[in-house]
């Protein structure tokens, strides 16, 4: 991986950690609703394939 780029994502996710102390009622209740919306574009992916 580009170390720039591991920079970047390492950043990313330090203010991600923060936010989500911030306001971390709002991380929860969003967190499900993220979940939900990856858990079904892999089910698309996966099961939307022609036979």
């Amino acid at each position: 991986m580009n170390p720039a780029l591991a920079t970047v994502w390492l950043t990313l996710a330090i203010q991600l950690k923060t936010l989500a102390e911030q306001h971390s009622e709002e991380f929860q209740r969003r967190q499900g609703l993220t979940r939900g919306l990856y858990e079904s574009a892999r089910m698309m992916l996966f099961k939307n394939v022609r036979e």
